[in-house]
């Protein structure tokens, strides 16, 4: 209770130079210069300091800087209003009136006075209220500011002045394996509750700990994505916790899991002149020998106690095998599933539900059907229900202690923890859709759309991307910097991916590939499986699915003003190819995007072809490879529509030149495409153009055929262009061409 009195003074006081005097006075009394004593106000000095460095704060004027526009030495211009964290706005060169601000810090005192000395609650409201609110430091809100100058006092009243910080970092190895090795029927429930599990056990981890140490949330740096880090006080008693309860979780994890989860974990000590980056690497340093510590364990994985356990394991069934997972060292069930895939398959029905919390209790809740179940830190099986906030709150009440915490997809409340998802779910028949489903929503060919994407750069962007800015010593810690930098990008990945989703509202308008369709606003129809803190794993029908990649780059870079890019691969796909091949062949496809040049930035479409190189070597190749403003352009908007309005016309027209001329045109392009020397096919090319010319009475298909027939002739004799057009065909064929599959009377919801 002292220590959350303490910290809660120290948001306050952080906060109260950002607010009219007598708004405080009315909301807190007189009294709160008196509330930390001389040797407190100290602490909070010295924290400040650490934070902020020398900078001369002024946050009377304007908005909050964009983090980006800070990157490799970047100058600040554009600038957030101060919105609530869940509105999806793109920063912009604009105006901030000074009553946006005095709104939002008003809101902010509400929520802060209904908090009413705790501290959970009140760093919630922080978050929810001032994340877009400018602290006076270029790029750094005065939410993350205030948190860190109390995680900071915090720390120094525990620790003492000398290194009384703790840098800790926890990663989550084989998250890839984890999720995409799995296959059998109802794989994409099961795919979806490990996503959730995943994301879950991560901040579950961090808040067990933070409660074991009696801390809070202020000094949890960032969770998402397979890494986590927190500042603690340097302390014997802390490093014997996380050494004792984090040794406890992974052999827990170890026994359920069969060596696939495991927790890696490394701390490094610091200062404050550290942290504040004197002698001009102190900073950097910190996270290398973090991160040198972290390598060793990977190399290491297991010790010897595991490694004996996992030799001691035998096959429970010799002949079976589960249909899921493929393992056999647990029983398996008369569906051939064993205890781990059956829960997540039986877990998964409330996942897609709106408005469910997760609710972790000590004990099985009978009412709750199956839950998910993690680890306490002292090893022991908790469950996790998905339910109502208001069966949480009856139990609560009516069996007390049952309940540990609550957790709210998206922004917590009172008593509940935020916990970030990117869980969008189409659904057909308010039922989460299958694969199936999923294909025979698409446009033309019935086929399953699979795109993987992950931010270009991003270690380097946050080991070196600050550098000349903290060279300057202005900006104090770096800290603040790579925080925000962590805050903006989950809050893409996990909160206005789903607006974009949604694609009802947002800054950017959705993007199309049928020319007509402009401006059409609808949900898109695909599944989130994974977005963690800048990597993506979404799956939907295959033309959603390529439109969706267009809406979250051109929503990115707006974002973050180009600053950051990403590439990504998108494979298409029968539903029932195998999960494991999906992954593999879409990894390659990003993979290939990422290497199109030293700049990355690309998109990789459909899959690997056999081509011929320059020396005449036959190598696998990604033909449908551009940056993504080519592929917006060039490719769609000038090929794509062209070839649709001309096509769309000449059926309107009844002349009889359809996709059967395409097919040969596109069989001429590609036989020029292989063999560039054979200059036959342009004038095969060409004959074909002109049998496609309409009658001189159709004067409309006529002018039109003009211009299709002229640009196609250019184009197929420059080989970018040929490229370009050829996946404009690409595209266009996937789009008119009807299905021949069977099974169509197969349900599409689970």
């Amino acid at each position: 209770m002292e220590r959350e009195r303490f910290a809660w003074k120290c948001l306050l006081h952080a906060l109260r130079p950002y607010g009219p005097p007598e708004v405080w006075q009315a909301s807190f009394g007189p009294d709160m210069e008196t509330a930390l004593s001389e040797e407190e106000q100290a602490l909070l000095r010295r924290a400040s300091g650490i934070v902020a460095g020398t900078a001369k704060l002024d946050a009377s004027e304007g908005g909050l800087l964009s983090i980006f526009d800070l990157l490799d030495g970047g100058t600040p211009g554009r600038m957030f209003r101060p919105d609530a964290v869940e509105r999806f706005q793109c920063p912009a060169e604009q105006a901030v009136r000074p009553a946006e601000k005095q709104e939002r810090m008003q809101r902010c005192l509400e929520g802060l006075k209904a908090a009413d000395g705790r501290i959970e609650p009140a760093l919630e409201v922080c978050r929810q209220q001032l994340s877009y609110y400018p602290s006076g430091i270029p790029g750094v809100s005065l939410y993350q500011k205030a948190r860190l100058e109390v995680c900071l006092a915090c720390c120094m009243r525990e620790a003492g002045l000398e290194s009384p910080f703790l840098l800790v970092s926890c990663g989550l190895p084989g998250i890839q394996k984890f999720l995409y090795t799995i296959s059998g029927k109802g794989v994409l429930k099961s795919l979806r509750s490990r996503s959730f599990y995943l994301d879950l056990l991560e901040e579950h981890l961090m808040t067990e700990l933070l409660d074991r140490l009696h801390l809070c949330r202020a000094h949890r740096l960032y969770v998402g994505g397979g890494s986590s880090y927190a500042v603690l006080p340097n302390t014997d008693r802390t490093r014997e916790t996380l050494e004792a309860c984090l040794r406890s979780v992974n052999q827990w994890l170890l026994k359920r899991f069969s060596g696939a989860l495991q927790f890696l974990y490394a701390w490094e000590p610091c200062s404050g002149p550290q942290l504040k980056n004197e002698g001009g690497t102190a900073y950097q340093e910190i996270f290398a020998r973090l991160e040198n510590k972290l390598n060793q364990k990977r190399n290491r994985r297991f010790d010897a106690s595991g490694l004996t356990w996992l030799n001691s394991q035998e096959m429970s069934d010799p002949e079976r095998e589960c249909r899921v997972c493929a393992g056999s060292s647990l029983p398996l069930d008369g569906d051939d599933l064993c205890p781990v895939c059956r829960e997540f398959r039986d877990s998964s029905s409330g996942l897609a539900a709106p408005g469910k919390v997760a609710a972790v209790c000590r004990a099985v809740w009978e009412e709750g059907g199956t839950p998910l179940t993690l680890p306490s830190l002292d090893g022991q099986d908790w469950f996790v229900y998905m339910m109502d906030r208001a069966q949480a709150e009856r139990l609560r009440a009516e069996q007390p202690g049952t309940v540990v915490r609550v957790y709210a997809p998206g922004s917590g409340g009172n008593a509940d923890i935020p916990l970030p998802l990117g869980a969008y779910a189409y659904t057909i028949d308010e039922k989460m859709a299958t694969f199936e489903g999923l294909a025979a929503c698409s446009q033309g060919i019935r086929r399953l759309g699979v795109l993987r994407a992950d931010v270009d750069n991003l270690g380097r962007a946050f080991v070196s991307g600050f550098h000349r800015r903290l060279q300057s010593g202005e900006t104090g810690s770096g800290l603040p910097l790579t925080a925000s930098l962590s805050q903006q990008l989950t809050q893409f990945f996990k909160a206005h991916l789903q607006t974009i989703l949604q694609g009802t509202e947002g800054p950017v308008e959705p993007f199309h590939l049928v020319w007509n369709e402009a401006g059409k606003r609808s949900p898109r129809k695909a599944i989130v499986v994974y977005a963690g803190g800048d990597d993506l794993f979404i799956v939907g029908a295959w033309n959603e699915i390529v439109e969706l990649s267009v809406d979250l780059y051109r929503a990115f870079r707006g974002f973050t003003g180009g600053r950051l890019t990403f590439s990504a691969g998108i494979g298409l796909f029968s539903p029932h190819y195998p999960l494991y091949a999906m992954a593999e062949d879409t990894a390659i496809l990003e993979d290939a995007a990422k290497g199109i040049d030293a700049g990355k930035n690309g998109l990789a479409l459909f899959g690997l072809e056999l081509l011929p190189d320059a020396g005449g070597t036959v190598r696998h190749v990604a033909r449908h490879l551009y940056h993504w403003d080519t592929f917006i352009e060039a490719v769609v908007t000038e090929k794509l529509y062209l070839l649709e309005r001309y096509f769309e016309m000449d059926r309107k027209e009844q002349n009889g030149r359809g996709s059967s001329f395409l097919y040969r045109l596109k069989n001429y392009a590609e036989q020029l495409d292989r063999t560039p020397g054979q200059t036959i096919n342009v004038a095969r090319f060409a004959y074909l153009l002109a049998r496609m010319e309409p009658k001189k009475d159709k004067r409309e298909l006529s002018d039109l055929y003009h211009e299709f027939s002229t640009k196609l002739y250019q184009w197929i004799k420059d080989a970018e262009s040929r490229r370009q057009l050829l996946t404009a065909m690409e595209l266009y064929l996937n789009l008119i061409r009807t299905s021949q599959e069977k099974g169509e009377e197969q349900p599409y919801g689970e």
